[in-house]
């Protein structure tokens, strides 16, 4: 089963080789200066664009031409996996720069844009904005700024813009930001605060730093940093949003409320320390991926109003011995319980007629180990009961039979 890091990975070894390919059949040239070394694709309007730097040193600067072309694009993953690159400078040539352009440079503290470029800027800190700084691209992971407040000029955060800053510890969103992407602050593994304006119009924070939309219905992002335990979720929430606990591995419970009837997907993926989850009556559908490689997560309750369990939910949950799963269930897809090795019970609330009738999808072979069909979710509190009732019941025997040995006893002795 392959898992989004794995997919992204083989993604980008793909997008590498597709480069070597079309530097075959489109004749990519390569560029060299000094230790620095582009690839570049040529442009029918002849013009540049860089799609891979091949060459060291700890900073890069981008030429403003190259061979006497103009350089106007950097590719998807041009400066992937500079991890020693330190500060790389854009031209003002430059009209576009493709997605996870700097994606794995953990070294980064510095992204430098010519003054004069009519598309692209940047602040003091290192960040990269569009010219007019409504838009913010990309925070350099490697910077040592332990915080960082959004200007006041932002409107929109981009997808993966703080991705793998390891030494951001909080984060201050200004109220003038109205569009936050998924996978802003994913893998920003010392993030403890976010903290938005009171006065933003989208979001909101609470004292625990957490972000949600601005009437708290949904839960959008819990720092992956803070080191708390355990976190119990506003009753206000009704969706916990993409990514909202993805690597909280400090995390050990988390206690959902009755109103969240929302988990999508990534929710609470590869957070590691999670143990127990308690999934509330009035979820309907637990999304992709939702609960993927939490390896503490020892058992799982569904409730009953879950109708489908998504692509992967509970996939490579090592620890997983123990699901409970209601008879509202019609689907669980591809992988849900896939790599769940350790699971040994699922307990099945419908008939072996209604298991048969749910449409299950591969790499689930796990949930046939030992099926207990028509469980109730409360015979394990009458099994409770009736032992201490034998307990109870064995006591009294005991305590009337030592009575009456004392009783004759008494009655032998007056004698």
């Amino acid at each position: 089963m392959l898992y989004e890091k794995q997919v992204k990975k083989i993604y980008k070894l793909c997008f590498c080789r597709i480069i070597d390919f079309r530097s075959f059949r489109k004749r990519l040239r390569c560029f060299r200066r000094g230790n620095a070394e582009f690839l570049y694709e040529l442009s029918d309007d002849g013009t540049a664009e860089i799609t891979k730097y091949t060459g060291g040193g700890f900073e890069v600067n981008v030429p403003e031409t190259i061979d006497g072309y103009p350089v106007t694009g950097i590719g998807e993953y041009a400066f992937l996996q500079l991890t020693d690159v330190t500060k790389i400078t854009i031209p003002k040539s430059v009209t576009k720069i493709g997605e996870y352009a700097f994606d794995e440079c953990y070294s980064l503290k510095e992204i430098d844009v010519d003054e004069n470029n009519p598309y692209y800027s940047s602040d003091d800190k290192g960040v990269l904005f569009n010219k007019d700084r409504t838009e913010l691209i990309q925070y350099p992971a490697g910077s040592d700024e332990k915080e960082y407040i959004i200007p006041g000029t932002a409107v929109k955060i981009n997808s993966h813009a703080f991705t793998d800053c390891k030494n951001l510890e909080a984060v201050t969103i200004s109220e003038s930001v109205s569009d936050i992407d998924e996978y802003v602050f994913y893998e920003t593994g010392s993030l403890s605060f976010i903290n938005v304006s009171e006065n933003n119009s989208k979001y909101s924070s609470d004292e625990n730093g957490v972000l949600f939309n601005k009437d708290k219905s949904e839960l959008l992002q819990y720092p992956p940093g803070k080191n708390s335990e355990e976190y119990t979720v506003p009753e206000s929430v009704k969706t916990i949003g993409t990514n909202a606990f993805r690597n909280c591995n400090n995390l050990i419970y988390v206690k959902i409320p009755e109103s969240v009837s929302v988990i999508k997907s990534f929710a609470f993926a590869e957070s590691g320390g999670l143990k127990e989850i308690t999934i509330p009556d009035g979820v309907k559908t637990i999304g992709n991926s939702a609960f993927n490689w939490c390896r503490s997560l020892e058992w799982v309750t569904i409730p009953d109003t879950v109708t489908s369990i998504g692509t992967d939910a509970f996939a490579a949950c090592e620890s997983l011995v123990s699901v409970t799963i209601p008879e509202s269930v019609i689907s669980i897809a591809k992988g849900a319980f896939d790599q769940c090795n350790k699971l040994e019970n699922v307990y099945y609330t419908g008939s072996r007629e209604q298991w048969n009738s749910i449409e299950i999808g591969d790499s689930n072979e796990n949930l046939f180990n030992n099926i207990v069909y028509d469980y109730s979710q409360n015979s394990g509190l009458t099994e409770i009961i009736i032992i201490v009732c034998l307990i109870i019941a064995a006591a009294a025997v005991i305590i009337a039979l030592t009575v009456k040995k004392r009783k004759h006893k008494k009655a032998e002795s007056e004698r």
